[in-house]
């Protein structure tokens, strides 16, 4: 298994935005239906993407060794470019006091779970989604590597929204617990969310760029 895609979906399955909602859903009316349809249409956004993405590599012949290598390296330095960028502007935000909470957090509590799913899958970061993506494409390996290396996106990147979930089903006095989790994120999503932003783009800067010198 490629560690670069193990890498990204790691930092994809820790965002914070995904975990707060999954938490405002499940300390909400009805909210382990509405966590379960924000988990699925978070799910679904991934595995579609990943079909899209194992389809791409088989019928446009893209590999490690071909020529497109560099134009992939390029996409890695400019998806890490934008990464940091993002985390720039949150971060003069929030310096600023302008960091608002979500307009959709205000409406957890009325929102339908059709409309959670909708949410679920607008969530993603999709930088780093197209970050997994590229790399899953350049690999030069068999479609069925690459379904693997898919599916390994898709559950690591999930962690974060099935984890709540989960942990509502199973955890003895989970509404305490997850009114903790729930309070702290809230409190702290913007920190969380500029450091994994960092990360991600100063890996894909290096990354890219020791591609291109290679």
């Amino acid at each position: 298994m490629n560690a670069n895609v193990i890498i990204i979906a790691a930092v994809l399955g820790v965002s914070p935005m995904p975990i707060v909602a999954s938490l405002l859903f499940l300390t909400s009316r009805h909210g382990r239906a509405k966590a379960a349809a924000l988990a699925a249409g978070w799910f679904s956004a991934l595995a579609v993407i990943g079909v899209a993405t194992v389809y791409a590599a088989e019928h446009l012949h893209i590999t490690e060794s071909s020529g497109t290598s560099t134009l992939s390296a390029v996409l890695d330095v400019v998806l890490g470019v934008a990464a940091l960028g993002y985390a720039a502007l949150i971060r003069r935000r929030v310096r600023d006091g302008r960091v608002r909470q979500p307009t959709w957090m205000d409406r957890v509590d009325r929102m339908r779970p059709v409309v959670a799913f909708a949410l679920g899958a607008f969530l993603p970061p999709y930088v780093l989604v197209v970050a997994a993506a590229n790399e899953i494409v350049r690999m030069d390996a068999s479609t069925s590597v690459r379904a693997v290396a898919v599916a390994t996106v898709v559950v690591i990147g999930s962690i974060g929204v099935l984890v709540p979930l989960v942990a509502s089903v199973v955890v003895h006095d989970a509404d305490a617990m997850l009114d903790r989790w729930r309070r702290s994120l809230l409190e702290h999503w913007h920190t969380v969310l500029i450091w994994l932003m960092v990360f991600a783009g100063v890996y894909l800067l290096i990354k890219g760029a020791y591609e291109l010198t290679s």
